[in-house]
């Protein structure tokens, strides 16, 4: 009981009036059982100040670090770092320690070393391990490969993730890590518009040059960023109509391929199609409404006539109607070569520049393509009228202008 008493009194003492010798030997004798904390952190902070690391070290095995400052922390953690009997094997208190000191922003080239060699955490705080290890030029590469398989699994994105890949993708990652990545990111690109890196599509195109073996989503990525605006290198255009010969002949369509090179479109004779695309989940059913195009012709005349009231005078070419009558040349660029379905063409690709000859009931007023003389007043009058009456009518049926090309991806 009388040393008990005692012994916070010449902790104290000793920690404002330390000797040598003496000390030392107080320190190496000393027993922690029983210990208040704050006597437990003044005798930790006069072991690494007598570089008494080992026991120093014992004690944080049994009461953990306390409040012992990160800078001492440090030269416990260096000198333990020495004795380890093998670099090959992580101990799992010392990488405790290691990243409490990390965290707290004091650390060496040995303890980022050690860390990168063996540290699992969160991926924020391994980002922050890689960029201070970045400055230190160290090798990150097994750190690297751990960032990326967790942000795999956890799908919690961060720029600074691209900045990795790129540099793991350099040194020459493992095949099966490499293409999981670029596969995850492609599919973002391909069924989400997800912006990404252009190194992950340079990358697949190293790879595709190489002639390994990629998954179909990874190559219509790459086809897919080829169609972005970007101008292509000759072989990066070869590689693209590789992957779109292999699409056609699965009979498998994207919309991004109307803005893939031009000389495409008639070479695998998609020119004159119509993309509808819509995207859901794998698995969900869909259904798709169309809308021929005759029909839609008729929408534009008979049924426009017949929402507005007029089609008893207008709409249709009848006996005792007006003589309201346009005439299109479909010999222009846009619409040749020209076939047959003569209204599939003017419907689809057809436009005001195609207009030879209008015709206002019986009287002509465009020839050649060029107005023959200006609308009078109450002519324009009666336009405002009807565009009001129109817009009226749509408003009521709840119409909204709609994107006409959706996309769906449900199978990827």
């Amino acid at each position: 009981e009388y040393r008990e008493e005692l012994r916070p009194q010449m902790i104290s003492w000793y920690y404002y009036n330390y000797t040598g010798a003496e000390l030392d030997e107080f320190l190496l004798s000393l027993s922690f059982e029983g210990m208040q904390k704050r006597a437990r952190e003044k005798i930790m902070e006069l072991l690494v100040a007598r570089r008494h690391y080992q026991r120093a070290y014992d004690l944080l095995l049994s009461y953990g670090c306390e409040n012992l400052s990160a800078a001492k922390l440090v030269h416990v953690v260096c000198h333990q770092m020495e004795h380890l009997e093998s670099e090959d094997e992580s101990d799992e208190f010392l990488l405790g320690l290691c990243r409490s000191v990390f965290l707290r922003g004091k650390y060496n080239e040995r303890i980022l070393n050690y860390m990168c060699r063996f540290f699992h955490g969160t991926l924020d705080e391994m980002i922050q391990l890689w960029q201070a290890s970045c400055d230190f030029e160290l090798d990150t590469y097994r750190l690297e490969e751990r960032c990326i398989v967790q942000f795999l699994y956890t799908e919690d994105f961060s720029l600074s993730v691209e900045k990795i890949f790129e540099s793991y993708g350099e040194n020459l990652g493992r095949e099966t890590v490499v293409q999981a990545y670029l596969s995850w990111m492609a599919h973002q690109f391909v069924t989400k518009d997800a912006v990404v890196a252009d190194y992950v599509f340079q990358k697949i195109f190293r790879l595709l040059q190489e002639g390994r073996e990629l998954n179909p989503v990874c190559r219509i990525g790459f086809l897919k960023w080829c169609a972005s605006g970007r101008e292509l290198s000759p072989e990066e255009k070869q590689q693209a109509e590789i992957i779109l010969a292999e699409c056609s002949a699965r009979e498998c369509c994207f919309a991004f391929f109307q803005t893939l090179p031009p000389e495409f479109a008639g070479k695998y004779l998609y020119h004159d199609r119509v993309f509808l695309e819509y995207r859901t989940s794998p698995g969900s059913r869909v259904m798709l409404y169309y809308l021929p195009v005759g029909k839609q012709l008729e929408l534009m005349t008979v049924d426009a006539a017949r929402a507005l009231g007029i089609d008893k005078k207008t709409g249709s070419l009848e006996p005792g109607k007006h003589g309201d009558i346009i005439t299109v040349d479909l010999r222009r660029a846009r619409t040749t070569p020209f076939y047959d379905m003569p209204v599939h063409r003017l419907m689809m690709d057809g436009n005001s520049s195609h207009v030879a000859e209008v015709m206002v009931d019986g009287e002509l007023l465009v020839e050649k393509g060029k107005l023959l003389r200006e609308r009078t007043d109450a002519e324009k009058e009666q336009e405002d009228l009807w565009a009001q009456k129109l817009k009226s009518f749509l408003d009521k049926d709840g119409y909204r202008p709609r994107n006409t090309a959706g996309e769906a991806y449900a199978g990827l």
